[in-house]
Formats: structure tokens, C-alpha cells, sequence
């Protein structure tokens, strides 16, 4: 059984029709990775997933519930939230929290576990996130990528069956793209299902299942990644790889 199914999704934001009629599907592990240029619909996807922005036609199954245009929030909807990581490329934490802290408190507020617990798993994931001597540091004594890692901690800790992550890495220098590209391939060995938005061609080609190149509001290409990244068919899929290799 597919974990998500994405079928002829639109979405119109005004006079500006963004997804042209989207259609994907993955199942539970995968990692799929999203490429193509800004405006090309990449991002709106994402937050349709996550039912964060409502979307016009089409339908969204994810783990057998199914969204639509006319879903409402729900105790239903929350329910399927909690099974879905978001990492967006701001980081998001709190700042008058240390790392821990920001890990542990959707465990002790969404989850319900007890604070000892909470800062157990917590610190878990911290460690696998490689920060294990950084429990106790607040965000402004964390570099970008580390800040990064903390948010992709946060979002193992609630053991999601899907992770949706935006161009996590955009805003990093390249030794911290590096430091968070370490921890993706970590994650990619959990089983844990990754929809993906970046330019890092690394790691497209050592962890991603598939590619799926964005352009215009429609899934223009969609392959194994060295298909798509070496070989595309199509001249905006051509233009954009030529650019970032």
C-alpha cells in the first residue's frame, strides 16, 4: 500500500494557477527528492501535503486518509499532522529554549510523556543529529547548521512515518550544508519516508529514489536520479541542470 497518493492536484493562489494538475506516489521508506527553479510549484506542494495550504482539485491519500478540497480541520486532520515531520529551511525554534528543550516540548504537549521521558528521547535524537555535547545551548550559541540539525531532531522525535523538508540547506554555507547532508543520509537509513526540495545533487543521487523535476506548475520529468540529473529530456530540465552541476 502506497503511503501517499497525489492526484491531479491544483492550486491557485489568485489569477496565478501554481500546480498544473500534480500527480505523484510513494510508499513507506522512499525517498523522493524534488528539483527544478523557484516558482516552478515545489514548496506550495509540500504545505498541500501537510494540508498547511489548502488546495483547489485533485486529492492528497496519505497512509489511507484522504484530503481533499473540501476537508475541514479536524481532530482527524491533527491526528494525520502528527504523523508528518516539517522541516522548512527557517529553522523555527524557540529561542528561549536550549536544544533540549525545543526537542523535548511538542513530546510533552502533543505526546503527553512525561518530562523525563520526553528529555530521554530527546537527547536520542540530538545525538544521532550528531549534538550530543550541545544539549544545553540555546539557538543563538548554535551555527545554522546545527540550529538545522535541532529542527530535523525535533521532527524524528515524534517518529513520523512521512518528512517533508523544504530546501533545509539553502540558507547554510557549504561546510554546514555538508554537516546536514551527514545527518539526511543517517535519517535515509531509518525507513522513514522523505519528500524532499533541494539542489543538492549529492544527495539526490546517493539517497533519493526517485527525482521528480518541477517546472511551471507540473511535473515535467520524473526518473531515477542519474536519468534526470545526467540525461534530461526536456530544455527547461536541461537549462537548470546545466546550471547547478
Amino acid at each position: 500500500m502506497s503511503l501517499l497518493k497525489i492526484k491531479d492536484v491544483h492550486k491557485h493562489f489568485g489569477s496565478l494557477h501554481v500546480l498544473k494538475g500534480i500527480n505523484l506516489e510513494m510508499e513507506k521508506g522512499q525517498c523522493i527528492v524534488i528539483m527544478g527553479p523557484s516558482g516552478s510549484g515545489k514548496s506550495t506542494i509540500l504545505r498541500c501535503v501537510n494540508y498547511l495550504v489548502p488546495f483547489d482539485a485533485g486529492t492528497i491519500e496519505i497512509d489511507g486518509f484522504k484530503l481533499t478540497p473540501k476537508t475541514r480541520i479536524s481532530k482527524q486532520l491533527f491526528g494525520l499532522r502528527k504523523q508528518i515531520g516539517v522541516v522548512f529551511q527557517s529553522f523555527n525554534l524557540f529561542p528561549h529554549l536550549n536544544a533540549l528543550d525545543n526537542v523535548s516540548l511538542a513530546l510533552k504537549i502533543v505526546k503527553k510523556m512525561e518530562k523525563q521521558a520526553a528529555a530521554k528521547t530527546a537527547t536520542h535524537w540530538l545525538e544521532l543529529v550528531g549534538l550530543k555535547d550541545k544539549l544545553l545551548s540555546f539557538p543563538d550559541r548554535l551555527s545554522g547548521g546545527q540550529q538545522q540539525r535541532v529542527a530535523i531532531a525535533r521532527c524524528l522525535a515524534m517518529n513520523p512515518k512521512l518528512m517533508l523538508l523544504d530546501e533545509i540547506t539553502s540558507a547554510l554555507d557549504p561546510e554546514l550544508i555538508a554537516e546536514v547532508i551527514t545527518v539526511l543520509e543517517k535519517v535515509r537509513k531509518l525507513d522513514i519516508a522523505m519528500l524532499i526540495i533541494t539542489h543538492e545533487i549529492q544527495f539526490a543521487r546517493k539517497s533519493g529514489d526517485r527525482v521528480c523535476f518541477f517546472y511551471d506548475g507540473v511535473i515535467l520529468e520524473e526518473g531515477a536520479p542519474d536519468k534526470i540529473i545526467d540525461y534530461p529530456e526536456t530544455e527547461p530540465a536541461k537549462r537548470f541542470f546545466k546550471a547547478i552541476l
